[in-house]
């Protein structure tokens, strides 16, 4: 995501803040909103959350301008162990 700030809203949008000093909001498809998620990261094309119940990392493919719909990220006998 180059050298931008990604920061996540109360209503569930992600909003990129440039460093040209521009705001714009980040879509995902097939969602009406992102994941209520406390926690966001960025690695590579992909955005990474942690799931609402706490229990899975979903990862976020980027597509075109937009990103993909969270898929889960951990084997489901890593993820009991969070």
């Amino acid at each position: 995501m180059d050298h931008n700030i990604i920061l996540t809203t109360k209503e569930g949008k992600l909003v990129r803040f440039t460093t040209g000093h521009t705001f714009s909001y980040i879509n995902v498809k097939d969602q009406n909103t992102w994941s209520r998620s406390p926690i966001i990261e960025s690695y590579g094309r992909n955005i990474y959350l942690l799931s609402d119940a706490r229990k899975q990392i979903l990862r976020h493919k980027k597509s075109g301008a937009d990103f993909t719909q969270g898929g889960e990220y951990l084997k489901e006998e890593d993820a009991l162990s969070i």
